[in-house]
């Protein structure tokens, strides 16, 4: 195929991708309309709806004198009919008591039976194009919380179309008027650079040919363009002239040859120059090699080397003038948090706004180091009493905790501090570290934000710390976990519909041990990964066993961690423990909490629409206790919230609490989630949830949590009783 031949079909499959583009505008443009048909149908149906819902459809004369009133103001063509599909208005008074039967496939007696809208095409003798109608439901005003249907709006709402129709014809003509002309535009254009492009190039073969043949005064193209082609015309009528001259080229040779001598003379030169610059710099780079030995290169702060020597110096200068000197050791808080969710450059941001700040409490003769990460050690010298220790200390929090401003936002971040005296404290660097860091540890454990003097009694602390992960880390080996599970109760049927797995430590010595005081550390040490996947296996193979012969199917939920929530491998912890047990995905709820869900939206609703791919339900915990927006929440792919139980133990009688339960009801009811109340204890507490609508609730009204073997036999007790 010839290169012209090429051009043509590029340009026409670039005119015939155009025609494509073109025609699936228009079909966009088609089908918009149809969807903002529909939409304007539905708005208008169920605006009807409510009026005959507030007149009461009961008032066939009131009712037939608002679909009048309605045809004549905005020719709106409606049918009402009640539940035995008899119309009891209609826009045509002579049609009115007759049944309705032009909804071919029964789209009216379906809407009347589950509430759904519906649209359909009725096809008649004076029609047979077909008129669109759109059937929404009208319930019983008197309904209340239960509501009742008791009939139908039935409106045509072909003229919409037709009217949103024509508006858009404007647009389809532009657009395929537009398409056209950029095809023939493309056409004409692609013809003309096939001619521009292919000509030069047969001139250039042909001169090419005759250089083959040695003939090269004859080997001259004609130079047209200051393109390409005629770029390489050019450089081939040199390279023939060159040809032509070849003796002169020789001398040409010969005093380039002397120039390049000449050039090279003054390269040794200037490398010469450039040799002695090198050696200046290499005498710069020891310097700044020796920098960065000793001190931090992102703060400009002692790094950990400098730091031992100033604390050696310190130690030595409080020995021989009898002084005490104090370390204090700097964490920030939540530093992961900000440089995970903000990225790296914020958080290096963050550290050297934070060295500025630690300098700013000091003295002269004090000093601060960054050993690394977000963790800072400051020496004050020269100390006679622990208030002065303290005073700095303070300081520290207070600078620390100041707004940082980062993307335009402001952010609080705060430390914890420990803090170690010498002599009283240890004599030398190892000691008064550890001692700091055991400090320093205590203030994080007492909420952070803090400073925490080190006495010899956070080393007992430490050592039953030490002793409790110890003991975790051999409880999984030993089978030391076990789960409970507490009852979820149907609030409409008052039967058990599925239970919650609730993690316990039989510890052979303390006996068993709640969550609260081992999920933490489990958090910390990263111990909860293996935990979870045990919790997530175990609760999925007894909730098979219990289906077995169960008449309706039991639902079971497992918590998340935050831990377990950010893994990466959650994912295929689920499918595996889904697929050892044979579990059905849909019977398998995980929960998880508002806080987990907004530390990173756009994973967090990564991670939930996979899940939601297995069939796996979604349930968030503690709702209400959280700051997500509801603009958020609508973003998650959630099947259930549950009310905290904060909520739920002062109902019915805190006016506060009953607002705020009743909210989360509507909540749930617009979103289409179900809502479980946790925390229930109270008869009157159920009483409440039963009439505001609210769907299940667990507590001790019903059942604490049980173990497997207790909870099936209660399971077993009620099976019996609903066979009886």
């Amino acid at each position: 195929m010839t290169i012209r031949r090429k051009v043509g079909l590029a340009f026409g499959l670039t005119g015939l991708a155009i025609a494509l583009f073109t025609f699936l505008a228009i079909d966009r443009q088609f089908a918009a309309v149809e969807q903002a048909a529909l939409l304007e149908a539905r708005h208008v149906g169920l605006g009807i709806a409510d009026t005959v819902q507030e007149i009461g459809i009961k008032n066939a004369d009131r009712v037939q004198e608002f679909v009048e009133l309605l045809n004549q103001s905005s020719k709106r063509d409606v049918v009402i009919v009640d539940a035995g599909k008899i119309g009891i208005a209609d826009a045509n008074p002579q049609e009115r008591g007759q049944a309705f039967d032009s909804d071919s496939n029964g789209e009216v007696a379906h809407t009347l039976a589950d509430g759904r809208p519906r649209t359909f095409i009725e096809l008649n003798a004076s029609h047979p194009q077909g008129i669109r109608q759109l059937v929404v439901p009208v319930y019983d005003a008197r309904g209340g919380a239960r509501k009742t249907i008791v009939g139908a709006v039935v409106l045509e709402y072909t003229p919409i179309r037709e009217e949103l129709l024509a508006a858009s014809r404007g647009h389809l003509k532009v657009i395929g008027a537009g398409g056209a002309a950029l095809i023939a535009f493309i056409l004409v254009v692609g013809l003309g650079i096939s001619r521009q492009v292919t000509g030069p190039l047969h001139d250039l073969k042909n001169a090419v040919l005759r250089v083959k043949s040695l003939d090269y005064a004859a080997a001259q193209v004609r130079v047209g363009s200051a393109d390409e082609i005629g770029v390489l015309g050019q450089a081939f009528n040199e390279m023939a002239h060159t040809l032509a001259i070849k003796s002169a080229a020789l001398h040409a040779y010969k005093n380039q040859l002397e120039q390049r001598i000449a050039d090279r003379t003054a390269e040794l030169s200037v490398a010469n120059v450039a040799l002695q610059a090198e050696i200046e710099e290499r005498k710069l780079s020891a310097k700044r090699n020796e920098y960065l030995a000793y001190y931090d290169s992102l703060t400009d702060l002692p790094n950990r080397a400098m730091f031992s020597r100033l604390l050696h110096a310190g130690i030595d200068t409080a020995l021989a003038e009898d002084m005490q000197l104090a370390l204090l050791f700097v964490d920030l808080d939540r530093f992961k948090n900000i440089n995970d969710t903000l990225g790296h450059a914020t958080g290096d941001h963050l550290l050297q706004e934070m060295a500025r700040r630690l300098k700013s409490c000091l003295r002269a003769d004090d000093a601060v180091a960054r050993l690394g990460g977000d963790e800072f050690v400051v020496i004050l010298q020269h100390i006679t009493d622990a208030s002065e220790v303290e005073a700095v200390a303070r300081k520290i929090l207070a600078t620390a905790s100041k707004p940082f401003g980062a993307l335009g936002q402001e952010f609080h971040v705060t430390a914890s501090v420990g803090v170690s005296m010498y002599p009283k404290d240890g004599s030398d660097e190892r000691s008064l570290m550890k001692n700091a860091d055991i400090a320093m540890y205590h203030a994080k454990d007492e909420g952070k934000n803090n400073f925490q003097l080190y006495s010899a009694q956070l080393d007992v602390h430490t050592f039953e710390r030490l002793t409790m992960e110890s003991a975790l880390r051999q409880a999984m080996a030993r089978d030391e976990f076990e789960l409970f599970y507490q009852p979820k109760i149907d609030v409409a049927g008052g039967r058990m519909s599925g239970m919650e797995a609730l993690l316990r430590w039989r510890h052979p010595e303390f006996g068993l041990i709640p969550p609260a005081k081992f999920i933490p550390l489990a958090e910390e040490t990263g111990l909860i990964l293996p935990i979870g996947k045990w919790v997530l296996r175990t609760a999925c193979a007894q909730n098979v066993e219990w289906n077995i012969g169960a008449p309706y199917p039991l639902c079971i939920a497992v918590n998340l961690s935050a831990r377990q929530f950010g893994d990466e491998g959650l994912l295929a912890d689920v499918v595996a423990a889904l697929q050892e047990t044979g579990m059905d995905p849909s019977l398998l709820e995980l929960e998880i909490t508002e806080s987990m869900l907004m530390r990173d939206i756009d994973k967090a609703i990564g991670v939930l629409t996979a899940l939601k791919n297995m069939g796996v339900r979604i349930a968030m915990d503690d709702f209400g206790t959280g700051y997500s927006s509801l603009s958020n929440l609508k973003k998650f792919p959630l099947d259930t919230i549950k009310v905290d139980r904060s909520f739920v133990r002062d109902l019915p009688g805190c006016f506060e609490d009953r607002g705020i339960a009743e909210a989360i009801f509507a909540m749930g009811r617009a979103l289409s989630l179900t809502v479980v109340a946790e925390g229930v204890e109270t008869e009157a507490q159920a009483d409440f949830l039963r009439l505001h609508a609210c769907d299940k609730f667990q507590g001790y009204l019903f059942s604490h949590p049980l173990s497997s073997g207790e909870f099936g036999e209660l399971l077993g007790k009620q099976l019996r009783s609903e066979a009886t």
